[in-house]
């Protein structure tokens, strides 16, 4: 529904523009949402000019407001380049699969289930941490991101990247208590999958001094060329 909204409110927008500037022939059409219910239209015309129109198909003249919507414009680009990156939906399948094995070989080596149990626990934390961070990545579906909601995704894909760090430090902590001259099944087992687990990249955490460089760029490139 919401989706369906900020399309009708492009075309719209456009409608009204059309009344004033009746050249106007857009190439694309983009709703961006500073705040939720303040929508700016982003037209981007055929012969290359960029216009940005309120709800109402005015013109947005303001260079302050025009670079800030082209910061938003950048940062939506840059955490949803993150979302993909962090493969939300198949680390968390992978931490599942993880937690059931570690059950089973808890079972074979009951002398190491207090252990077992605390890399179970960084991984049940895990999983939690990219299922909320995914679920974030799925509202963008339903209405664009706002500045406030992307703050939100920024901190879930972080707290995503935090629980992962902490798996890794429960593996080391495992790793450094198996016995290197054992070779029993279980034990065989249960090195190899710390091994690889370890050998996995880690989350990426989203780091916001690199990106609010890119941002400011963006942000003046997109104020200058917006016709205004």
């Amino acid at each position: 529904m919401a989706v369906r909204t900020h399309r009708h409110l492009g075309r719209d927008a456009v409608e009204r523009a059309r009344r004033r500037m009746p050249e106007l022939a857009p190439d694309s059409v983009e709703v961006v949402e500073l705040a939720r219910g303040k929508a700016y239209v982003v037209v981007r015309a055929r012969n290359a000019d960029v216009l940005v129109l309120d709800r109402l198909g005015r013109v947005v003249r303001s260079r302050q407001r025009l670079a800030a919507i082209g910061r938003h414009i950048c940062a939506v680009q840059q955490v949803g380049r993150a979302f993909e990156e962090a493969r939300l939906p198949q680390r968390a399948e992978q931490a599942e699969q993880s937690i059931a094995l570690l059950g089973k070989l808890m079972a074979a080596r009951p002398a190491k289930a207090t252990i077992l149990q605390g890399v179970t626990g960084s991984l049940v934390a895990l999983r939690e941490a990219l299922q909320l961070a995914h679920m974030q990545a799925q509202r963008w579906k339903e209405a664009p991101p706002t500045e406030r909601t992307l703050r939100r995704s920024v901190l879930l894909l972080n707290d995503a990247a935090v629980a992962d760090r902490a798996v890794v430090r429960a593996l080391r902590q495992l790793g450094a208590e198996l016995r290197p001259d054992s070779s029993d099944p279980p034990s065989d087992k249960l090195r190899r999958w710390v091994l690889a687990r370890l050998s996995a990249p880690d989350v990426p955490f989203f780091m916001h001094e690199l990106a609010a460089a890119d941002q400011s760029r963006y942000a003046s490139w997109f104020a200058k060329i917006s016709r205004g």
